[in-house]
């Protein structure tokens, strides 16, 4: 079994069944990731007339991403820039810079115009947080998630969403649905998370899928290996439902695996 040493919290739970040693990240059979963090809260030039309000509208921004540092004697590069770019949809190796431009952007996005920052303010008019968590990791892949929440001043409603990212360890690269399914399994997938998700309707309610998820969102579940399919708001249910996530099991749908599929969600080579 590898020797997990970790600074990250979550993964420590995670990982709570193997032998920890925080003494060091520098061994080949380590994981490790670091902390990433930033918080401003920014006055909304000019919203004290839009709003008529006595003062102009507070925006807080959160941000924080969980970066690998060590992955098992793997290069880490590759996971980064994915992390990195589906955080901020734009690449770079100053991260607290691109935090910034992405506070930025977000308020931009809502039509607001970033002013000074303002200190311990009593209350916000409007939020944005990020955060980038480890969702699940075993000795042949990770998988990680990149949510986001933004609720623009007098919304009626916080709007967010969860993107994952799946990481061949072994091989050092991420791991696309393409890569997992044939073209006829990504034909039939649809069809069989419809009826997956009839069978849980009780606990998802009604839904419709004729679909992959939006940018075909799934992540390898930690608890069985299942493939979970990951529908934002909105896309196959109501606000209310929240995310949609339909699990299935990969022998379920081995017919459909291409044998790079089939050798890492099933351990089976032809």
């Amino acid at each position: 079994m590898k020797r997990i040493s970790t600074l990250y919290t979550a993964a420590a739970l995670l990982l709570a069944a193997t032998a920890c040693n925080n003494a060091g990240i520098s061994s080949d059979d380590t994981v490790a990731f670091k902390a990433v963090t930033s918080e401003k809260t920014y006055r909304l030039a000019g919203t004290a007339e839009d709003y008529e309000t006595e003062n102009d509208l507070n925006f807080q921004c959160k941000a924080s991403l969980q970066l690998p540092v060590s992955l098992m004697g793997k290069d880490v590069k590759t996971l980064n820039r994915a992390i990195i770019k589906t955080a901020f949809d734009t690449t770079g190796t100053d991260t607290q810079a691109l935090i910034y431009d992405n506070f930025k952007s977000v308020m931009t996005e809502g039509s607001f115009t970033p002013a000074d920052t303002t200190s311990d303010p009593e209350f916000t008019d409007g939020f944005y947080i990020l955060t980038g968590t480890l969702a699940n990791l075993d000795e042949k892949h990770l998988s990680y998630s990149v949510q986001k929440s933004v609720e623009y001043p007098r919304m009626a409603h916080p709007m967010y969403g969860t993107t994952y990212i799946n990481y061949d360890i072994e091989e050092g690269k991420i791991i696309e649905l393409t890569d997992l399914f044939t073209p006829e399994g990504l034909k039939a997938l649809p069809a069989i998370l419809a009826e997956k998700a009839k069978d849980m309707a009780y606990y998802l309610g009604p839904t419709n899928i004729e679909n992959l998820p939006s940018d075909n969102n799934f992540y390898i579940s930690a608890n069985n290996g299942d493939l979970v399919f990951s529908y934002g708001i909105y896309e196959v249910a109501s606000y209310a439902q929240g995310e949609i996530e339909v699990p299935v099991p990969p022998y379920f749908v081995a017919e459909y695996l291409t044998p790079y599929g089939k050798k890492l969600l099933l351990n089976y080579e032809e």
